[in-house]
């Protein structure tokens, strides 16, 4: 009988995801339609787990109320009583770890279901009375059976696919599929949107501004969406310096002797900042799937998904196990774009020059190029925008040498956009002020946020 096989379990994941769902009860609803109660290989934990989900429905689950729920069923000492509900976030789980803690256990299930299947064809084969067609006509289709409950096809019929979006939809997406406007007027007049699921490079040498950019564009999309910006380079309290002199427009070097006009524009900008939906992820050293996670805790927690990813940089991720920096970088935007395309996100993911764009193009007043992005070639292929910020030589030239040039006039290209054309943005980066603007306007003395 399959009584007497031993179930594949992992007691830690299973007490883990009980954890973390009343820790954040927000995250039952992801969790379920993931995971089933048969999914659990211990019955306690597989009636907990049922008990969570009906009462999900009508109140926010915490222990009290999942303990009266278990009493009226009759299953509260069978499940370890108060002491097993209170014991099941010992070891800290982490809610960002709930969709491997979840895969742990969905894998464990599989093997469960595979080990039985196994067991039923092995008996039946070894019973000469049934007919070996019989035998494996039914060994294959519950393998079939198997494959389709954990399947779940992609393949969808496009009559089906328009009939679920609409006409109207398709035509005049709304604003949130539609992604989020670039705070440039004359860059959202090439780009459109930066549209969810998409990935936007934003290629420079080191001291172009790239950061600055990144942060700025962040920054001011946080009217539209939630922001993630995953920092390796520089630290929490360095880029809210930046944020700060950007969004008050004053000298950082100079605020140990503002005067009381550049603190009030100060003490308005950090009230700003404060209150604007932005969330900082600072690391050395970061992957792909530690990024995927970090956002999917942020949106189990969030009422608004995130909308737009800032990584910096990305010649400072690692993706271990490759043999050569080429295939690492192309694993990396590879995990990367997939991460957006499943949590419905648009990734600027900032990258270095090689030096021979600096010598071969810049130097010699060229436009730039697609192929001269750092390290690999898989960058461009995966990318669905490509922007290089591309300063003038003339004007960053005299600027080293002459402290008193506030701003320095800057091209943005976009040299490559997967659905549309090419095109140039003139911009002007203001020294003092890390931030850019359009050359057309004069710079807003309180700041987009203010607005």
């Amino acid at each position: 009988m399959t009584e007497d096989l031993q179930r594949p379990v992992n007691l830690d994941a299973e007490r883990f995801i009980l954890g973390c769902l009343l820790l954040e009860p927000s995250a039952i609803d992801a969790a379920s339609a993931l995971l089933l109660p048969d999914d659990f290989a211990i019955e306690a934990n597989r009636r907990i787990y049922q008990c969570i989900l009906h009462l999900h429905s009508e109140f926010k689950v915490d222990r009290v109320i999942l303990a009266d729920e278990l009493m009226n069923r009759g299953w509260l000492e069978s499940v370890g009583g108060l002491s097993y509900l209170i014991s099941l976030d010992d070891g800290l789980p982490q809610i960002f770890n709930l969709d491997g803690y979840i895969q742990i256990v969905k894998d464990k299930a599989a093997r469960w279901n595979l080990i039985q299947t196994a067991w039923h064809t092995m008996h039946a084969a070894c019973d000469e009375t049934q007919p070996i067609d019989d035998v494996r006509q039914n060994a294959e289709k519950r393998i079939v059976d198997l494959g389709a409950a954990s399947y779940k096809s992609p393949v969808r019929r496009v009559g089906d696919i328009i009939a679920e979006i609409g006409l109207q939809n398709l035509i005049h997406p709304p604003a949130k599929a539609a992604g989020i406007i670039p705070y440039f007027e004359s860059l959202a007049e090439i780009l459109g949107t930066f549209r969810p699921g998409e990935m936007t490079i934003v290629a420079a040498r080191p001291s172009w501004g790239k950061t600055a950019l990144g942060l700025q564009l962040a920054l001011e999309a946080t009217s539209q969406a939630p922001v993630f910006f995953v920092s390796m380079e520089m630290n929490n309290s360095e880029l809210i310096r930046r944020m700060l002199a950007q969004q008050s427009q004053t000298n950082a070097y100079h605020w140990p002797h503002a005067d009381n006009f550049e603190r009030e524009r100060l003490s308005k900008a950090a009230a700003a900042i404060g209150a604007a939906d932005f969330h900082i992820c600072e690391k050395p050293r970061i992957s792909a799937s530690e990024i995927s996670r970090a956002l999917g805790q942020l949106n189990a927690k969030a009422e608004q998904p995130v909308g737009l990813v800032v990584v910096d940089y990305l010649q400072l991720m690692s993706a271990p196990g490759k043999d050569n920096r080429n295939n690492e970088i192309a694993v990396i935007t590879r995990e990367l774009k997939i991460a957006m395309q499943e949590r419905n996100a648009h990734l600027l993911l900032l990258s270095q020059l090689s030096r021979e764009a600096e010598k071969e193009q810049w130097a010699l007043g060229k436009p730039p190029s697609n192929g001269t992005l750092r390290d690999s070639g898989a960058i461009e292929q995966d990318a669905d925008n490509i922007l290089y910020i591309w300063p003038d030589r003339d004007n960053m030239q005299a600027a080293q040498i002459n402290p008193h040039i506030t701003t320095i006039k800057t091209d943005l290209w976009v040299t490559k956009q997967r659905n549309g054309s090419s095109g140039r943005c003139s911009l002007e980066f203001v020294r003092h002020h890390t931030r850019f603007q359009e050359p057309q306007k004069e710079e807003d003395p309180q700041g987009a946020l203010y607005a």
